[in-house]
Formats: structure tokens, sequence, C-alpha cells
């Protein structure tokens, strides 16, 4: 990992306590169980949105082929990912 810089956020009062809570039992300090919740919830966009670009990829396909009298669904896969140039990550 990159060089670590602060980062500060306000919370309701009932978030801080539940945070301050879940940190104790678990023998934690607040500040490294919100560092993991936040990188927990970015992998899980990751990979939530890639899962959703390959069902609009297939979903693209599949509808290709259907309308198309010439192309075949394994073509339409072929067009799709030539055409469809998406990034991998989650951007900032």
């Amino acid at each position: 990992m990159s060089a670590k810089k602060p980062f500060s956020t306000r919370l309701p009062d009932d978030a801080r306590a539940a945070l301050q809570a879940q940190a104790t039992a678990k023998g934690l300090t607040e500040s490294d169980l919100g560092r993991q919740f936040i990188i927990e919830k970015l992998t899980e966009a990751t990979s939530l949105l890639a899962s959703i670009r390959a069902e609009t990829r297939a979903n693209t396909a599949l509808i290709i082929a259907a309308l198309s009298e010439t192309i075949d669904l394994d073509e339409a896969r072929e067009l799709v990912a030539e055409h469809v140039a998406a990034p991998d990550e989650v951007t900032p």
C-alpha cells in the first residue's frame, strides 16, 4: 500500500457510539475499524460494479445476436468485447 494519508469524517452520535462499541469488542481502535469498513465497502463496490458490467455485456451480446440475421452469439460477444472499453476499477 502506498503512503497513508489521514482521513477524517464526522459521524452522527449514534453511529460513532456503535463504531466505538464494535471497535472495543474486537480489540481495535475506532480508526482501525473505520478504515476496515471503508476498505471492505470499496472492495464490495468494485466487485459489484464488475459483476454488473459483465452481465450488461452478456445481455448486450445476446440482444445483438437475437436482432441480427448474420451475427451469432459468439460473434456478438466478440463485438461487445472489442467496442466496450470500461475501466476495471472504481476511480475516485
